[in-house]
């Protein structure tokens, strides 16, 4: 059964700190910012997340300069707080009142309160701004995700998977326009491989971000999001605009 816990606000940008939708069915999530992505995981697996954690991203997420009073400004356990606490959490960074969750920083933050829980670590980027993770992970290069994701389902522990579509989509710094990086036949196996993981109860958790600033617009971003839906056997739509 589907859930808006964040019903669409508009197609505008989400930039750092803004969600403007948030839909969830079963264990999976989509969100225009995974900035809410830690608020997800944990909505899953409780005060104590162990397993694996798969991050299929242009960027690390993990920038950390700031992570003593980010983490300052949270609860003992953070299943607790209600998105709207979540999302509200701020903390005091020279002369700016910032949100202690924002795209860059919070799977550093996530890592910074529970690593010690996290069995292994896989890293799916393009490294950029890719700020050493608080832990040890495994790299693994585009052409060998399907295969690496096949081989984490058997695997003895659970897994998080977390998303972002620019990872599919081709970036040049001073140019708007942001052309897929894979073909159309990639995006299925990645996708399917991860609908095979929910299906052998290998996942706990998926959240999918459309970061449509990444992906050249909101329409690119929604196109592959129907692409990926479709492989994991999930009916989403935005409302037309």
């Amino acid at each position: 059964m589907e859930e808006w816990h964040i019903p669409m606000r508009k197609r505008g940008e989400s930039g750092q700190f803004k969600v403007n939708f948030l839909w969830q069915e079963g264990p999976v999530y989509l969100m225009d910012n995974h900035l809410a992505s830690v608020w997800c995981w944990l909505r899953e697996t409780g005060p104590e997340p162990a397993g694996g954690l798969i991050h299929i991203d242009r960027h690390s997420d993990c920038l950390g300069a700031t992570l003593d009073k980010q983490t300052q400004r949270l609860p003992k356990d953070l299943s607790t707080m209600s998105l709207d606490d979540y999302l509200g959490r701020e903390y005091q960074h020279e002369e700016c009142t910032i949100p202690v969750f924002c795209s860059g920083s919070y799977l550093a933050v996530f890592l910074e309160l529970y690593q010690a829980r996290v069995n292994e670590l896989i890293f799916a980027t393009h490294e950029l701004r890719d700020d050493s993770p608080a832990m040890e992970a495994q790299r693994v290069k585009p052409w060998d995700l399907p295969e690496c994701l096949d081989a984490c389902w058997s695997k003895p522990f659970p897994w998080i998977v977390n998303v972002d579509l620019d990872f599919f989509f081709f970036f040049k710094r001073n140019d708007n326009e942001r052309p897929p990086l894979f073909s159309h036949c990639y995006i299925r196996d990645v996708f399917s491989q991860i609908r095979d993981g929910l299906r052998r109860k290998a996942i706990r958790v998926v959240t999918i971000a459309l970061s449509p600033e990444w992906c050249g617009g909101w329409e690119a971003a929604e196109s592959l999001c129907s692409e990926a839906c479709d492989a994991l056997g999930i009916r989403f739509r935005l409302p037309p605009p």
